[in-house]
């Protein structure tokens, strides 16, 4: 309750996850029903529930939770799939990848960065919306084109699996961020892969 007291605050910004919708999900919408069965989005729904329950739009402020997917880019965590990969490779290495058929809705840093940008400056905004790039990419597709970039095609590399239907394939539908703010993602795996690749 003492945030509403803070006479100068305008707006709340915070950020949510893909991971507060249920596995397998497909396209998932601000609307769809949220996943409590992981402490995580359990604790993500907590914190959003509590927020909303405090009504903070009595107090003038307005409240955006924006559920961003798969975030990747500069100063990710080196243990994610995109820089494990590409330090493996540089290492000669063939990196571990536990679950190659699942796919994610990879979404850029920047475009993040953006898409809270537009937030703060829209005066109007509140509520929930997805920040993703709506399409799904797998994890195999992911290394495979490291491996095209890096040029590390020979067989010491290559990965061995076998296709499994139960993946997680959670995608977000974007079309409300966009009639909100316009925001739409700029920069696509190829070249989100340069540009992780040439920190």
């Amino acid at each position: 309750d003492d945030i509403k007291k803070i006479k100068s605050i305008k707006k709340l910004i915070m950020i949510g996850s893909s991971w507060e919708y249920h596995q397998n999900s497909g396209k998932c919408m601000e609307t769809d029903k949220i996943n409590l069965s992981t402490p995580f989005s359990w604790s993500k729904n907590s914190i959003y529930q509590y927020l909303k329950k405090i009504n903070l739009n009595k107090k003038g402020m307005k409240f955006v939770w924006l559920r961003v997917f798969f975030m990747y880019g500069k100063y990710q965590n080196k243990h994610s799939l995109l820089p494990h990969i590409i330090k493996s490779l540089k290492n000669y290495k063939r990196p571990k990848i536990h679950s190659p058929n699942n796919k994610n809705d990879f979404i850029h840093v920047e475009d993040v960065c953006e898409a809270i940008i537009l937030a703060i400056k829209n005066k109007k905004i509140s509520g929930i919306y997805n920040v993703g790039n709506g399409k799904l990419v797998s994890n195999i597709e992911i290394y495979n084109k490291v491996l095209h970039k890096l040029k590390k095609n020979n067989y010491k590399y290559r990965i061995s699996y076998k296709k499994n239907k139960h993946t997680k394939e959670n995608y977000a539908n974007t079309n409300k961020i966009y009639s909100i703010l316009k925001w739409k993602p700029k920069i696509d795996i190829n070249q989100g892969i340069n540009k992780v690749n040439n920190k």
